[in-house]
């Protein structure tokens, strides 16, 4: 992973994905993490108006997926809505490894 400028991912004799391992990393939605003091229950009510999937809450955490247009604006709004309701322990985004690229696009 440390050492390839470019790659090609190859399924069933064809190319599925390819290009340099950042862009591949930032295709599609933009993964987070978001970690609440208290249950995150209530972000499905507000993510869906401001384009975000929510792709699993558990308790106080939540995986999101920004959108690539209009990421940055929802994620604030989103923050602004947490912060409202409580403390927030935790909000980054969440950095996949070549090998999970591989794994969704094979």
């Amino acid at each position: 992973e440390r050492l390839c400028d470019g790659l090609v991912i190859l399924a069933r004799g064809e190319v599925v994905a390819e290009g340099r391992a950042q862009d591949l990393r930032r295709r599609g939605r933009v993964r987070h993490r978001l970690v609440l003091d208290a249950d995150a229950g209530w972000v499905r009510d507000v993510a869906g108006s401001l384009g975000i999937f929510v792709a699993d809450v558990d308790g106080p955490v939540a995986l999101l997926e920004l959108p690539h247009t209009n990421g940055d604006a929802a994620a604030d709004e989103l923050l602004r809505s947490a912060m409202e309701r409580g403390r927030v322990r935790e909000f980054h985004e969440i950095v996949p490894q070549l090998a999970d690229i591989y794994r969704e696009v094979a």
